[in-house]
Order: C-alpha cells, then structure tokens, then sequence
C-alpha cells in the first residue's frame, strides 16, 4: 500500500480552480488506455476535475490523468514537505539478517530512500512494512508488503502507523457489483428454479447402505487374507525344497568323508607291508653276511 508524496507546489495554476481537492484511493486498479493512471491503495491524489462520466482527473507523483471515481474517498490534503534526514553513518555490510519472521508492527516510509547495500530496501515515500526485527540500532528489519522482500531501512526514515487492511479484499469490492449483474451460480440457486435444481440432484444422489459397506469390506479383507495364504503356501514350497538340497549336501559330505578314510587305511596298510618287507630283507642280508664268514 503506497502512499506518494504529491509535489503540489507544481500545480499552482490548479490552485485557482475551486474544485481542487484530495483523495485517497479505496482500491488498486490497472490503467487500460494511455490517460489513465495506475491507482495502488492508499495512494493520495490530487483531483483536477471530479465525476466526468465516472472518471475524475487527478495528479499523482507529478503525472495526470483519469482513474474510475468509485475508486477513491475524499481526504484532507498532504502535510507540508519536510526535511529529509540523513542516512544512518552505521553500515548494513557486516549485519547478519535477523532470523525470525513474526511481524512486531507496521511502519510507513516518510522519504523515499535508495538502498546502498544488498541487505538494504530501496523504497518510495508511503510504502508499508512489516516490522521483523527492531533492536539494530539506527536500522529496522522489515518485509514490504507488496513485494515481500526483506532488508533494513533507516529506522529515521519510517513511522508507525495502524495495520493496513487486506488489499485483496479491497480489490475485490468494486468487482461484487458486477458479479451481481453476471448472474453467478450462487445466485442461480437463489432463485426458486435454482432451489428446484439442487433439490432434485440431491435427490438423485444414491443412499449409503452400511450392510453393503460392511459386506464389501469382508470381501476385500478375504481377498486380502487369501493372498497372504497363497504367498504363505509358496514360501513353504522353497523352504522345502531348501531342505532337500541341503540333506543332499550332507549326504554327499558323509560319503567323501567315509571314502576318504578308506583311501587313508590303504595307504596306512601299504606302508605297513612296506617295512614288513623291509624286515625281512634286512634279515637276509645278515644270514647272507654269517655264511660268508663261515667260509
């Protein structure tokens, strides 16, 4: 919600004309042709000429042009211009942004100011904020309305000011009296053939019966327990046939066990012929060595 600060010294000439006055505008509206002026809410404008087939000629920042005149409520004039204090000498560079988002009060500018730091606003005299935070000294943390961006601004350059009201809800206003005359579906059923027509469809709706609902839920809960069976009988089959193959794992290792000790009682018997063989040559050759020295 702006509100612009009117250079009403550079309308002198205007001044003679007795039908100078103000006004604040209740709603935003878009311009649609060249004459016309982009209205935000809360803008105050000086009107030129009033009530010219629902148009009013009005000046607003230093331009003029037609805005719809429902669009706006009489006010009393600007304050007097004044001096536009200095920039805060503390720098926003170093500042850390504040963490919380809880909104403490409102704020409206009283001067423009152009940001000089990225954690600073650029804003025009009127904007309204949303205060964030408030302990920076010579610096206040705040969320534009319009946009929501968030920054500091010089804590000398804004006052506070009364919560505004909610601009959709304005924007809307001017919009209700048209809607009536479009005939919208709630006024349909306003109308005894638009009771008639909801009244049938209702009637047409099927009722609920809690029996078919129970019965339909058993099947489902039966289906459910069938398919758990199914998956349950499967998983028996494999655990099955694991066991199979594992018996017959077994049944193969006790086979190359028994084999292997047949193979080492062999080799156990070969060796014990060996040395009996042996003996026996050795005792040979002794009687072979007393003949000779018999001789």
């Amino acid at each position: 919600m702006a509100e612009f600060c009117l250079d009403v010294d550079a309308f002198r000439e205007a001044d003679d004309d007795p039908q100078l006055s103000f006004a604040r505008a209740l709603y935003a509206y878009t311009p649609r042709r060249g004459d016309e002026l982009t209205l935000n809410e809360g803008d105050l404008v000086t009107v030129l000429r009033r009530g010219q087939n629902g148009w009013d000629k009005v000046v607003i920042a230093g331009h003029s042009g037609l805005v719809p005149d429902n669009y706006l409520e009489p006010c009393e004039g600007p304050p007097p211009q004044q001096h536009r204090p200095d920039r805060p000498r503390r720098n926003t560079n170093q500042m850390q942004r504040p963490t919380g988002r809880k909104t403490l009060f409102h704020v409206r500018a009283l001067y423009p100011f152009t940001a000089l730091a990225d954690n600073q606003l650029t804003f025009t005299e009127g904007t309204v904020f949303k205060v964030l935070d408030d302990t920076t000294p010579e610096w206040t943390y705040v969320q534009n309305l319009s946009d929501a961006a968030t920054g500091f601004v010089p804590s000398n350059y804004v006052e506070r000011c009364a919560e505004p009201v909610d601009a959709n809800a304005a924007d809307a206003a001017p919009a209700l009296s048209a809607a009536e005359r479009d005939h919208s579906s709630q006024d349909l059923y306003a109308t005894p053939e638009g009771i008639e027509r909801e009244s049938i469809a209702c009637e047409e709706e099927p009722a609920v019966d809690p029996e078919q609902e129970k019965r339909e839920e058993c099947e489902r809960l039966l289906a459910t327990f069938n398919e758990l069976q199914r998956k349950h009988a499967q998983l028996e089959e494999k655990i099955k046939k694991l066991d199979a193959e594992a018996t017959d794992i077994h049944t193969k290792k006790a086979n190359t066990e028994r084999e292997l000790q047949e193979y080492q009682a062999q080799i156990d018997s070969s060796a014990s012929s060996q040395a009996d063989v042996q003996n026996k040559l050795e005792g040979a050759k002794d009687r072979v060595r007393q003949i000779l020295a018999l001789c």
